[in-house]
């Protein structure tokens, strides 16, 4: 088919010249090498990303003209890479990240030389393969949230980004400096209350902002006065809570809404926000998980801040990624650089532990008043699930089936295959080992518990003297349930949130940082790489826990494992490297480093794949 859309000179000359440098200084450079689209968008060094930027600009003005009367998000980040790299992610109109089966077609439409052939492709792509057929309006306007972080080549990219999205007959509205999180956030809210006003879509981004601050700051505050009415939070007594903002874009954003909302349920101590030169240079979630110490300063900082008697255990310490859409816990002793994580499947566990508890508590609750509190919804009968990949530890999968009792679903790894895996239950839990995760609802559901809440507020106060303290925590449990949800945010995982949700849990449950590291104690476990001939050989199951050929490394794997207490391991083949990624996890890091030797030693050994 020929492509319907028409470009002016001056466009066509701008996307040549752009095409061309990037021939040269990549392509050519890289024999032959193109930017891919991932899980993590296009991502590589920020001087190879102009042409890329542009081309993105127009991929989602035809993005957002398909799905006409809602918008689409572009957002310029690299997360927790350094300061000189950059990278360009799309956030679709249920405000997830773009689906799997537009990767490809991204990916293509920006290393096509010739645009009237890449959008002739695209065109087709759109009509037949997405509109049965139909022919598509490509004269409409689209409308689109774009944002990008802190490093310093971002100016660059979304002007560029900026200026193809007009070229191309489409709207935007620029966040400037915003975390990936919020702007996910901000798709949402756009595409749930604001669709009527597309036609203008004149409104000004600090404004839909703030709607990001109102929700998630007045639903901490919220929270932590009805823990007050429960009494599990002393007003007198402030919580010290230390966020570590990886020098990214994320520190901007915890400043403001430490000032405007943060500050009056906490005492919230900022550090590592503004040195974008030292973004993500020893500090960050990525840093401390990886090396397991603390950031940078946090030492001086508890010195000057935390006196000598109070127990650090009491004390929070939470580190962001460079964009702020994943994050760590951690325990910390005095003088000590040694980090005591709490990675991903740990801040589930405490969310799946939150959420069982108080349904369970309500579920009681209701029976006893029946009759007195007329509360509809059977919250008996409310699923919760949580979604894990194979890197999860073996401790953590354990604890979720035998002691929460709750169902768990191994997904392959990438948060877009646990955030779909999560939305079959009525609550959903999902993080990586690295903390990227969120806790997901279904929408009629928090709905119903949103009427719970309103029915319940009403009746606790007329309840028969014998069964008011039962009416009150009635209530007390559904409310505190409900603002646990609502400060999740449902379009990606979120350092920010995050923080609201484990601060809500532990007080909730009535844990400081030793009791939430007792609910169960990880295996000792190990990541290597083992460098093969001819990865493509090795093949997985859907989850990737499990070689399905050659069988025979399979087998072996399962006979090393059996040797060990709670041995396991698996491999599988990398997705960008010529290499094989190795987790082995045991009950003793002598097993897990006997275990590691011998399956290595066998895979090197392996004809197939050597």
């Amino acid at each position: 088919m020929e492509s319907t859309t028409k470009f002016s000179p001056e466009y066509l000359s701008r996307d040549k010249a752009l095409f061309t440098k990037y021939l040269d200084t990549y392509v050519n450079k890289f024999n032959g090498a193109r930017i891919g689209y991932g899980t993590a968008g296009f991502r590589t060094a920020a001087q190879y990303l102009e042409h890329i930027a542009f081309r993105s600009g127009v991929f989602a003005s035809y993005l957002a003209k398909f799905y006409k009367g809602h918008v689409i998000g572009v957002q310029i980040t690299a997360s927790h890479n350094p300061n000189q790299d950059n990278g360009i992610k799309f956030i679709g109109k249920d405000a997830l990240m773009m689906k799997t089966e537009f990767e490809k077609y991204v990916e293509d439409f920006a290393n096509i030389e010739d645009l009237t052939e890449a959008c002739k492709m695209l065109e087709d792509f759109f009509v037949n393969k997405l509109n049965n057929g139909q022919a598509i309006d490509w004269n409409t306007e689209g409308h689109i949230l774009i944002g990008c972080d802190t490093r310093t080549s971002s100016p660059l990219l979304i002007g560029t980004l900026m200026e193809a999205i007009t070229f191309s007959g489409s709207k935007y509205i620029n966040f400037g400096e915003i975390t990936t999180p919020q702007l996910h956030y901000m798709v949402l809210v756009f595409n749930k209350k604001h669709r009527q006003d597309l036609p203008k879509f004149d409104y000004k981004a600090e404004e839909l902002l703030h709607k990001y601050y109102e929700d998630f700051g007045g639903a901490i505050q919220q929270a932590f006065d009805l823990l007050t009415e429960m009494g599990l939070h002393d007003k007198n007594k402030r919580k010290t809570v230390f966020i570590d903002c990886s020098n990214g874009v994320g520190g901007i954003h915890q400043e403001k809404m430490t000032q405007e909302y943060f500050n009056k349920v906490f005492d919230v101590v900022v550090l590592n926000s503004r040195d974008t030169p030292n973004l993500n240079v020893d500090c960050g979630s990525e840093f401390v998980q990886k090396e397991k110490k603390v950031p940078s300063h946090l030492l001086e900082y508890i010195d000057k801040h935390i006196p000598a008697n109070v127990n650090l255990d009491d004390v929070s310490f939470i580190s962001y990624d460079g964009d702020a859409d994943r994050a760590v816990a951690y325990r910390v002793e005095r003088g000590s650089t040694f980090a005591d994580l709490f990675e991903g499947d740990k801040m589930g566990a405490l969310y799946a532990l939150f959420c069982q508890r108080y349904l369970a508590k309500i579920s009681e609750l209701q029976n006893t008043l029946k009759g007195i509190v007329d509360v509809k919804e059977d919250f008996s009968k409310w699923t919760i699930g949580a979604a894990l990949t194979a890197y999860a530890n073996g401790a953590a999968q354990q604890y979720y089936r035998d002691t929460l009792k709750v169902t768990l679903m191994i997904e392959p790894t990438g948060v877009k295959h646990l955030h779909r895996a999560a939305e079959n239950f009525d609550i959903g839990v999902y993080f990586e080992s690295n903390g990227h995760g969120t806790v997901v609802y279904n929408h009629d559901k928090i709905h119903h518990l949103e009427e719970a809440v309103r029915i319940a507020e009403v009746h606790h106060k007329n309840a028969p003297e014998g069964q008011q303290q039962n009416a009150t925590q009635l209530y007390y449990h559904l409310k505190l349930l409900y603002l646990f949800l609502i400060e999740a945010n449902q379009g990606v995982g979120d350092a920010i949130s995050n923080f609201l949700n484990i601060e809500t849990a532990l007080a909730g449950l009535s844990l400081n940082a030793a009791g939430w590291k007792a609910i169960y104690t990880d295996l000792e476990n190990a990541n290597s790489k083992v460098v093969v001939k001819n990865k493509s050989v090795i093949k997985v199951s859907h989850d990737q826990s499990r070689v399905t050929a050659p069988i025979e490394i399979q087998n072996k794997i399962d006979e090393v494992c059996a040797k060990y207490p709670m041995g396991r391991a698996f491999i599988r083949p990398s997705g960008t490297e010529d290499i094989c990624r190795l987790y082995v996890e045991a009950t003793t890091l002598a097993d897990v480093k006997e275990i590691q030797k011998q399956i290595t030693e066998y895979v090197l050994s392996n004809k197939d794949v050597n």
